[in-house]
């Protein structure tokens, strides 16, 4: 995967997770669909084949992979108390359900987000070991 592509999901994914802390309302709730929805447009594509579903899998395994090794998003009090290994992939599981499935079921684009949301899903359980015991977590 070249690095553009994978700034532009990273970005895409960034943008998605901090719209989905903010909350939904009746007056933001149009706009929450339609910035979801354009972020959601950066993992989609017209092409028929299953190359973009190869991408997506890239940026998930360069995402999980990066979230279960680093220091910060592994960590607790700004940095200086380590979480245990478990409660990172806890973390990571619940982060990837919000984002791919829970916030877009709450703007009723679930079915929209249902691809990103099983790639995402498949790679977790490719990459975290006893990956069954942290997805139900939460």
């Amino acid at each position: 995967m070249e690095d553009k592509e994978l700034a532009n999901y990273m970005n895409a994914w960034v943008m998605l997770k901090a719209a989905s802390s903010t909350g939904i309302n009746f007056l933001t709730r149009k706009k929450a669909m339609k910035e979801a929805q354009e972020y959601l447009s950066v993992f989609q594509t017209a092409s028929p084949d299953k190359s973009e579903n190869a991408k997506i899998r890239a940026f998930a395994g360069e995402l999980i992979e990066a979230s279960l090794k680093s220091r910060s998003y592994g960590s607790t009090l700004f940095g200086m108390v380590p979480m245990r290994e478990k409660d990172v992939a806890q973390k990571l599981a619940a982060e990837i359900r919000l984002v791919s499935h829970d916030y877009p079921a709450q703007l009723g684009l679930q079915q929209d987000f249902d691809f990103l949301y099983q790639e995402m899903k498949d790679v977790f359980f490719e990459l975290v070991p006893d990956a069954e015991k942290y997805w139900s977590v939460g």
